[in-house]
C-alpha cells in the first residue's frame, strides 16, 4: 500500500487509516464537485513525502499530517473545497 511505503515509521496506524480516510473522502468530493477531478495518488505521494520530511525536521506530527494535506490537496482548488478540506483534516 502507498501509505505503508510511504509514510514516516513515526506516524502510528490510527494516523495511517485517518490520512486514507482523508484521501478517499477528499478525492469522492472533489470528483463530484468539479468537472475534472484532479485529486489522485500523485496527490497523495507527494503529501507522504513531505509529511515525512517534515517528520524528520522534527515538526509535530500533527502538524506535518495537516500541512502536508492541505497543501498536497487543497492549494489548486477553489475556497469552497479549501473550506471542505480543512475542515476534514481537522
Amino acid at each position: 500500500m502507498i501509505i505503508e511505503r510511504n509514510c514516516s515509521k513515526k506516524v502510528n496506524e490510527g494516523q495511517k487509516r485517518m490520512i486514507l480516510e482523508f484521501y478517499m473522502n477528499v478525492r469522492d468530493k472533489v470528483q463530484r464537485h468539479t468537472k475534472r477531478g484532479n485529486i489522485g495518488l500523485r496527490n497523495l505521494s507527494r503529501a507522504l513525502k513531505f509529511m515525512s520530511s517534515a517528520i524528520a525536521l522534527k515538526y509535530p506530527i500533527m502538524k506535518a499530517i495537516y500541512d502536508s494535506l492541505f497543501t498536497c490537496f487543497a492549494s489548486h482548488l477553489d475556497q469552497t473545497l479549501q473550506t471542505y478540506i480543512s475542515a476534514t483534516i481537522k
